[in-house]
Order: structure tokens, then C-alpha cells, then sequence
């Protein structure tokens, strides 16, 4: 049996992941700053801190103004932390701020996922960084706004991606970009050699649509029996060789 895989590079998800701010943190992070601007208003001075400072004043004429002052300094800290988590979740629903998580229940071996917009929708528990949708859990997520993908992406290609292949035609051509393909991920270590040969076609499809966008590939693209054609031999070869 080939030996697995370690160490591998992240998925581009995990790398966003990776970049991202758990939900708690995220909150201050791209509100208006009037809304910003309340929320610190009304978590500058701590009840316990009014009650003492009340306290030390002496006694009062009206015993339950102090109660009133704390029950209306709680009520805009309550208004203020809910104005916030609202002002975020329309930007998540709309896309300009990006979600990414892992699925309940998480396996070491995990990459994060991408939310959907629509999830956004279910149950926030925002103090544990979780999301639950539809029977879906998602477990350590963050936020990061859209427009940082464009740039995490091609810091994540310079770091991770395999060189550019030579492009070449015709259907020579194409068995020729496959074992590129094949080769610059085995190199790259993206290549499970415990998993089934079929379970490598998507990634192969995905790096020939990276490095030949003008090639015609998709995600169905070289067909199933064109890629095991050249890969076939080169996955047995190497399994044989249990990857030393």
C-alpha cells in the first residue's frame, strides 16, 4: 500500500481561512463608524464600574435612579453589540464579506470550506465562531472581506502552485499536459496515493484549467477515460514504488 500524503500545501479555502477573523473579532472590524463609534460608547465603562462610581457618590434622593442608569447602560450595550452582528451578517449575506468554516464534525485532515452566502440565514453562535444551517454545522469560522481574495489568491499561487507547463496541442498534446499535470502535483505533494486514482481526476482538471485556460478543459474535462489513459501507469508506477 502507498504511504499518505503529509504535509501538503493548504486548499486555496484553507489558505483564506487562514487569513481570515473569527466572528467575535470580525464584528469591529467593517462596521459604519457610527455604528462603531455606539458600541464603544456603550462598553466604555463596565456596570460594575457605574455601580461603584454611583456608590461612591453617597447616598441619593432616589434610590432607583441607580437602577435605571444601570438598566439603560445595559440596554445600549445589548442595542449596540445587536447593531453590530446585524450590520455584519447583511454584508455576509451580500457577499461583500466572505465566509469560511469547517464542517461539524472537523477531521485533522480537514481543509476549510467556503460558506454560502445564504447560510448566513441559520444560527450564529458567535462567541464559539460557529454557524449552523440546515442541519449544517460549521465549526472555527472567519470572515475576511471579498475584495482580499483577488490578492491572498496570487500570493497562494506564488507560494503553492506548480510552475507553468508548456502548452502543446492536438490529442499528443493533451496526454502530454495530463502527465505534467500529474507530475507538478506529485511534486507539489497534492497527491493521495491511498486514495482511489479516480479521486485525483478533479484536481488534475482544476490545475489544466489553471495553466491552460485557453485549452477547452473544465471540470468535466479531459473525460474521465482520456485521464486515466496517461495517468493509469503513472499512479501504478509510483504506488509500486511506495513513494520512497
Amino acid at each position: 500500500m502507498c504511504l499518505s500524503v503529509s504535509d501538503t500545501p493548504p486548499t486555496l479555502p484553507t489558505w483564506f481561512w487562514q487569513h481570515g477573523r473569527n466572528l467575535s473579532a470580525a464584528l469591529k472590524l467593517f462596521p459604519h463608524p457610527d455604528l462603531l463609534s455606539r458600541y464603544e460608547k456603550a462598553h466604555s465603562e463596565s456596570l460594575l464600574e457605574e455601580l461603584h462610581r454611583v456608590a461612591d457618590a453617597g447616598p441619593t434622593e432616589d434610590p432607583t435612579a441607580l437602577f435605571r442608569d444601570l438598566g439603560a447602560q445595559a440596554g445600549a450595550r445589548v442595542e449596540a453589540d445587536r447593531a453590530l452582528k446585524e450590520n455584519l451578517l447583511q454584508y455576509l449575506a451580500s457577499g461583500a464579506v466572505v465566509g469560511f468554516g469547517f464542517e461539524a464534525p472537523r477531521r485533522l485532515q480537514d481543509s476549510a470550506i467556503a460558506i454560502p452566502n445564504g447560510a448566513w440565514s441559520g444560527f450564529v453562535g458567535w462567541s464559539q465562531s460557529q454557524l449552523e444551517h440546515q442541519g449544517i454545522r460549521f465549526l472555527e469560522v472567519r470572515v475576511m472581506p471579498a475584495h482580499w481574495e483577488e490578492q491572498l489568491k496570487r500570493r497562494w499561487h506564488d507560494q503553492f502552485a506548480p510552475a507553468p507547463a508548456v502548452k502543446t496541442r492536438g490529442p499528443e498534446g493533451t496526454a502530454r499536459q495530463i502527465a505534467e499535470a500529474y507530475t507538478a502535483l506529485k511534486e507539489a505533494g497534492q497527491i493521495d496515493f491511498e486514495a482511489s486514482m479516480q479521486a485525483l481526476y478533479p484536481r488534475v482538471r482544476h490545475w489544466l484549467m489553471a495553466h491552460y485556460p485557453q485549452a477547452g478543459f473544465s471540470d468535466s474535462k479531459p473525460h474521465d477515460e482520456t485521464l486515466r489513459k496517461t495517468i493509469s501507469p503513472l499512479f501504478a508506477g509510483d504506488c509500486g514504488k511506495g513513494r520512497q
